[in-house]
């Protein structure tokens, strides 16, 4: 439906679960031919009622599941909640490095 709509660029996820962001992707794959934006958090989980962030980040750093991405159709990634800009860094780097 949205392929078809000019105003929309890409179609993308934001502040999700690092391991969950390359079925994400598939399954806008399978909809869309549009280009795939993810910007996945660290992988800790916001605690509305304390306030905080609780567990723990991705055991896997995000920049290697970068290649995963790519090949599972994102074109534009990024982070969102948790990541730094090392983060960043690591992900354009291995970006440029695929």
């Amino acid at each position: 439906m949205l392929d078809d709509e000019p105003q929309v660029l890409a179609l993308g996820v934001n502040c999700v679960r690092p391991e969950a962001t390359a079925s994400l992707i598939r399954e806008l794959r399978k909809g869309s031919g549009k280009p795939i934006v993810v910007y996945p958090n660290s992988g800790e989980v916001w605690d509305g009622a304390a306030q905080c962030w609780r567990g723990s980040a991705t055991a896997a750093p995000l920049a290697e599941l970068v290649r995963e991405w790519m090949a599972a159709g994102a074109s534009l990634i990024g982070g969102c909640c948790r990541t730094t800009p090392e983060t960043i860094r690591e992900i354009r780097e291995m970006v440029l490095s695929a």
